[in-house]
């Protein structure tokens, strides 16, 4: 649209990123990691790079990198059945949607390791017979469209993908078991 190649945008844009770099800087000199990842992101070495996309995942490591990190997932086990056996106890269908993170939508599949978080989850699902929808596969159907706002967020046209998919994810799946 018109909005997006104004130079109000351009600026608005700028602006934002000047404040949110802002918000990691004092954040690092605060004694706080959490978003120090943002800045290997911006750089997307991770993009052609196993070395790189593991310190980004390391460097994420109090954010979404915790997905990789194996004790995490001990106690997120328990929580999934415990979630599931509340819902077959109040006759509701539990389902899970497993989103990525945008670089794993970007990055080359041969690199090991890529959807550690997926792999796992998808185990843990199919052993407890919970339905779920992978949405990484669907998304790098899409690699080359402008999906992402950011590491996370979907622009709309990566939300009317993922809400198709989801949409015919519950009708296929969800209704056929009622």
């Amino acid at each position: 649209s018109w909005v997006r190649k104004s130079n109000l945008w351009n600026f608005a844009l700028k602006g934002l990123e000047r404040r949110i770099n802002g918000v990691i800087l004092n954040s690092y000199l605060s004694g706080n990691s959490r978003h120090l990842w943002v800045i290997n992101y911006e750089e997307k070495k991770w993009l052609h790079s196993p070395e790189e996309f593991n310190k980004l995942i390391e460097a994420a490591r109090y954010d979404w990198g915790m997905a990789w990190k194996d004790e995490i997932w001990e106690d997120g086990v328990d929580l999934l059945k415990e979630i599931q056996e509340i819902c077959l106890a109040r006759n509701i269908i539990f389902a899970v949607i497993i989103f990525p993170v945008e670089a794993q939508v970007l990055i080359e599949d041969h690199f090991s390791g890529w959807k550690k978080p997926q792999d796992k989850l998808i185990l843990v699902l199919k052993r407890n017979n919970i339905p779920y929808l992978d949405l990484l596969p669907i998304l790098r159907t899409h690699r080359n469209e402008d999906i992402f706002w950011d590491h996370c967020h979907f622009t709309p046209r990566g939300a009317a993908i993922v809400g198709e998919a989801i949409a015919d994810f519950l009708k296929e799946t969800l209704l056929a078991q009622k």
